[in-house]
This record gives structure tokens, C-alpha cells and sequence, in this order.
């Protein structure tokens, strides 16, 4: 299972939609038996919906409209790997142990990096 959330909480982190279907196409490429799951909270619903018609390709499940922190913690635990904007859940999937690649703006990633008990797993990158 892999895990997914764009956000669009603010502008800062929100990556187009094109850029996350083709991410999610080539994973699906490398990964075809994989269950892909798009998360993030209800109004994010519509986000991933539009994701899934781009991305098109099968085995994405949008779980955005029913996700409370007790569901989505056993699931980024879980999880094989988490692809992310900076949100709270990336921060807990690193501590949970999930491999994160989690994406920042602007900002000194280092200071904020998702960090967690497998730190070998979860390395910053920056591009200029």
C-alpha cells in the first residue's frame, strides 16, 4: 500500500495535479499490484478526484472524505511508502517508521524534516 497527500491547504505547498499523476503513474508503472491511496481531509476530496482522472490508471482509492487521525495512523504504519506535501501526517508517518518523501518550498527542510525512529529512511534533498 502506498499513501498519498497532496493538500491544498496553502499555496506553499501545493504541487499541480499534473505533477502528482505522473508520480502516481510511474509508481503504478514500477508497482502494479500496489493499492494506492489518496488521503487528506474532506475538502481535499475533490483535489484527489482530479488526481485520480489524470492520473488514470487503476487501483487508486481516494479516502479523503472518511479519515480521522485514528484510521490514518495504522494505515501510514502500514503503509510501504508515503509521498507528501509538508502536512502532520507526513511528520507522523516518518515517526511511525513509513518511508516519507515528503516536499518543501522555500523553506530550510532540514529544520523541518520529518524525522523518525528509522532516520536512515527519511533523508532531506534540496534543489536549487
Amino acid at each position: 500500500m502506498r499513501g498519498w497527500l497532496p493538500s491544498r491547504s496553502t499555496n506553499t505547498k501545493f504541487w499541480p495535479v499534473e505533477r502528482w499523476a505522473e508520480v502516481i503513474r510511474a509508481l503504478r508503472g514500477a508497482r502494479p499490484d500496489a493499492a494506492i491511496l489518496l488521503m487528506g481531509v474532506p475538502r481535499e476530496f475533490a483535489l484527489n478526484a482530479q488526481i485520480i482522472r489524470t492520473a488514470a490508471v487503476p487501483g487508486l482509492h481516494n479516502v479523503a472524505d472518511d479519515l480521522p487521525i485514528r484510521i490514518l495512523l495504522p494505515l501510514v504504519e502500514r503503509a510501504t511508502s508515503l509521498v507528501s506535501v509538508d502536512t502532520g501526517p507526513a511528520h507522523a508517518a516518518a515517526a511511525l517508521g513509513c518511508p516519507t518523501v515528503a516536499l518543501f518550498w522555500n523553506i530550510r527542510s532540514a529544520a523541518v524534516q520529518a524525522r523518525g525512529s528509522h532516520d536512515a529512511r527519511h533523508r532531506t534533498r534540496r534543489r536549487d
